[in-house]
């Protein structure tokens, strides 16, 4: 290491000079960093076990950055010593350290051991071990619905994000687990993982819309009025047609205008519940078409459709000002 300027990566790797190369790739100038990485990659497994001895230094957050970068880049050859510290370290930033490094270099063989993680005594690495396998996808799908459960809520989330990075694919085995499962925590994550999924969770959520089971169904409305894509206005309205009224709270939060004629005829003739949620839809629309029913519903012998018709007319006489 040149004691002025910048370090001679050159002669470091052909030193062998593990410390110094990482040293080095925490250094300030991108390209020195950049060319130690690439050095202790070319160097492989004899800088393996020293680039993990660096994670477990808590008291150097760059050069542990650093190690975990550069483990990355080398791969293959730094999988098994990393499962090792994973499954056998007593060193918890260690272990979260070999979770999350293992979820980048993404290779099949380190599911099983994420998944053992997923049990871990500490909550830091449970979390990093469900972050890791969402970077790892279908594989991983059921033990993170699993983990959704868990005694720690920041497991949860993790477990949560994870299942949201693979996508449209955790669809039908999350709405399959909560057809098994009635449980608060998949029920919150079966409405929170399709909508931070977003556009793609559209189509296979549309398709729940017909399922057999009741609570799939609402939810799976619920999640798609928060995404708010049209093309799930048609699928919608079919479900209400068709007796599912959980699709009113959706048809409203979308505010598409195909949705009014539909909600009249929930307005006109649906339960107390229904009148009411209609109402309130039709407000969040704000087409013109619903000021006769809504008038009339000022009439309803229920207080609350009342009071629902009242405040969807006044939205819509203030969207018209």
């Amino acid at each position: 290491m040149s004691f002025f300027g910048k370090p001679d990566i050159g002669t470091l790797e052909a030193r062998c000079d593990i410390n110094g190369l990482l040293k080095a790739a925490a250094n300030k100038d991108e390209k020195v960093r950049r060319a130690a990485v690439e050095a202790l990659q070319r160097i492989g497994n004899p800088a393996v076990e020293p680039l993990i001895a660096a994670l477990a230094d808590n008291n150097r957050k760059e050069s542990r950055s650093a190690a975990a970068f550069a483990l990355v880049q080398i791969g293959a050859p730094a999988l098994e010593p990393l499962i090792l510290a994973l499954v056998h370290s007593d060193n918890n930033g260690l272990r979260e350290a070999a979770a999350e490094v293992l979820g980048e270099i993404k290779d099949k063989r380190v599911v099983e051991p994420l998944i053992a993680a997923l049990r871990d005594r500490s909550d830091e690495v449970r979390s990093r071990a469900s972050i890791a396998l969402g970077h790892i996808g279908m594989p991983a799908i059921t033990p993170l619905i699993a983990a959704l459960e868990d005694k720690d809520e920041n497991v949860c989330k993790a477990a949560g994000r994870g299942l949201a990075e693979m996508g449209a694919p955790v669809i039908a085995p999350f709405f399959a687990a909560l057809r098994a499962n009635r449980s608060g925590a998949l029920m919150l994550y079966a409405i929170a993982v399709p909508v931070a999924i977003g556009a793609p969770a559209v189509a296979p959520l549309i398709d729940v819309l017909e399922d057999n089971d009741s609570v799939a169904r609402m939810t799976a409305a619920i999640a798609l009025g928060k995404i708010r894509d049209i093309r799930a206005v048609e699928p919608l309205i079919a479900a209400l047609q068709n007796g599912e009224s959980s699709t009113i709270g959706a048809l409203g939060a979308i505010g598409d205008e195909r949705a009014v004629p539909p909600l009249i005829t929930a307005l006109e003739r649906g339960d107390k519940d229904e009148r009411e949620r209609a109402a309130m839809a039709l407000g969040q629309i704000g087409d013109k078409r619903a000021v006769e029913p809504l008038t009339a519903a000022l009439q309803d012998e229920h207080p609350h459709v009342r009071e629902a018709a009242a405040q969807a007319l006044e939205k819509i006489h203030s969207n018209r000002r």
